[in-house]
């Protein structure tokens, strides 16, 4: 099998099905200002975490972002994932 091969997407799986909210103004008014994929995978990631956590206020610290070595190869290592972060600080999605 090939590495390519060993990366296609199997489906969800019955007993997988966590749900991760995403408000609406992500699709009507955020998504079409996001213009690379290392920043909408960024935001995703960040929908994701901050499903994790409880309370009224969420966040996360730079160091933890940097320490998920799938999110790295996700936005192209840590330069990538800087410039992601900026990009989205830049558009008011995440505050810094």
């Amino acid at each position: 099998m090939t590495s390519e091969a060993s990366k296609t997407f199997n489906g969800f799986r019955e007993d997988q099905l966590e749900l991760v909210r995403v408000p609406e103004t992500f699709f009507t008014q955020l998504l079409p200002l996001i213009n690379s994929l290392p920043q909408l995978r960024l935001l995703l990631y960040l929908f994701w975490y901050f499903e994790q956590q409880q309370g009224e206020v969420r966040h996360i610290l730079y160091k933890n972002l940097k320490a998920d070595p799938a999110l790295l190869e996700m936005t192209g290592g840590e330069e990538g994932l800087q410039e992601a972060l900026q990009g989205l600080i830049d558009l008011g999605a995440v505050l810094e």
